[in-house]
């Protein structure tokens, strides 16, 4: 996930200026780092017609926002500010002094738009901000860490998909996240392609990365990020996935980083990969890779008996999570605890707060996404069994982990409590 930025356009006359305030280093919110600007004395009238780069969009959430979705950015805008780089980008009017505040920030092109910069709408509150599609349950391998569980030959069509994308956009959604199962694996994947296409979001493709060959890469051109799968070092990564999973995983990243498509990588700690990490650390970095997630599996699905009973082992694998860089989970906000602005859909068209609250689904997005979405429960931080310093960092932590893990919905989540070094068993 990209660093955000915060502006505002505010000014007399036709005197602006783009004065760095302050850097609030530790300000997170929903995994976005926010920097303040405001906005005095830039001068210069432009001659050249300019719009609101391709990739950006405006989103009218729970402030006014410009979003490059092709760096994850959100830049909070004045509403004055917002009104005017809408006009500026639909050609309704020219606007040299907005120009040149967004050219500062390398968010102006010359040539027309290939979209609209925004489709009109209105934000629920709190904002949907991030969607998973699992647009199939078939998937080609058996991963013994898998939380899903089995393989289901159940696929959205591309009309569904379409009817859902059409709606989050109108709900102002930032990012969606295709999934499975193994999205390459749904036999209408290309249709999903063409769905997709000129959509006012940010794409991001998760998959495990073995399908991906130089042709398959060209197709997978058209996201902003691909996420690939890779679980340790050759040894530590094939325990899970099997034989030859490793060699395969490493190609496809290649294939993609040779069409120029940005890839993340996701690790889960295990205990086949517990002597990998520095190994993998110097790989991935000498690989180009700019945004490494990792976490620990959760007892679901294929892992559902766990293998962190230990304490002493699971504040070891809790340890392995410091290793990530350049990304973010979409965690709490707002105070509201993890989840604030995420939900998914399964291939059948169930809608819950994430992949692992199937059994407590909220409904079917067929009777609309906006009605899934604000039947969920949005925990708020206060609520919850913890009681540490380190709340607002961690936003909680994954729920599911704190519940399966305690026993208790509000408890705490024990593996970001270790990763903090914090005495989960006081509270």
């Amino acid at each position: 996930m990209g660093m955000g930025k915060s502006f505002a356009l505010y000014g007399e006359g036709n005197s602006l200026e783009l004065e760095r305030l302050e850097t609030v280093a530790q300000q997170v919110l929903s995994g976005i780092l926010m920097v303040k600007f405001f906005v005095k004395d830039i001068k210069g009238v432009r001659m050249i017609r300019t719009y609101l780069k391709d990739g950006c969009f405006l989103k009218d959430i729970e402030e006014p926002a410009l979003y490059d979705s092709k760096t994850d950015d959100i830049y909070l805008l004045s509403r004055e500010s917002f009104d005017r780089i809408r006009a500026m980008s639909d050609g309704e009017s020219r606007d040299d002094e907005a120009a040149a505040l967004l050219e500062k920030e390398g968010l102006v092109q010359t040539e027309a738009r290939r979209t609209a910069a925004w489709v009109g709408g209105s934000s629920p509150l709190p904002s949907l901000r991030y969607l998973e599609l699992q647009i199939t349950g078939r998937c080609d391998k058996r991963c013994r860490h898998c939380y899903l569980g089995p393989a289901a030959p159940v696929d959205m069509s591309a009309g569904e998909i379409g009817n859902i994308l059409h709606e989050f956009e109108f709900m102002q959604g930032l990012k969606v996240m295709v999934s499975g199962g193994e999205p390459l694996c749904s036999p209408r994947f290309e249709e999903v392609l063409e769905v997709l296409e000129g959509r006012l979001l940010r794409t991001v493709l998760l998959t495990h990365g073995e399908k991906i060959n130089s042709a398959m890469a060209e197709n997978l051109a058209m996201f902003d990020q691909v996420q690939i799968s890779l679980d340790g070092m050759e040894g530590g990564h094939d325990r899970l996935r099997g034989e030859g999973s490793f060699r395969r995983v490493v190609a496809g990243i290649e294939a993609l980083q040779g069409e120029g498509v940005p890839v993340a990588v996701a690790t889960m700690v295990h205990r086949g990969n517990m002597n990998d990490f520095k190994r993998l650390s110097r790989f991935i970095i000498d690989m180009g890779i700019t945004e490494w997630n990792i976490d620990i599996p959760c007892r679901s699905g294929r892992w559902a008996g766990g293998e962190e009973k230990d304490g002493t082992f699971l504040r070891a694998m809790a340890e392995r999570l410091r290793f990530g860089f350049g990304g973010g989970y979409h965690g709490g906000a707002d105070g509201l605890a993890c989840g604030a602005h995420l939900m998914t859909v399964f291939p059948d068209g169930v809608a819950a707060k994430c992949g692992f609250y199937r059994e407590r689904a909220v409904g079917y997005v067929r009777e609309g996404l906006a009605g899934a979405w604000m039947k969920i429960d949005h925990l708020p931080l206060s609520g919850l069994q913890c009681g540490c310093d380190q709340l607002e960092d961690c936003g909680g932590g994954c729920r599911f982990r704190a519940e399966v893990m305690t026993g208790e919905p509000l408890g705490p989540d024990v593996v970001q409590c270790l990763a903090r070094g914090v005495d989960w068993k006081k509270w």
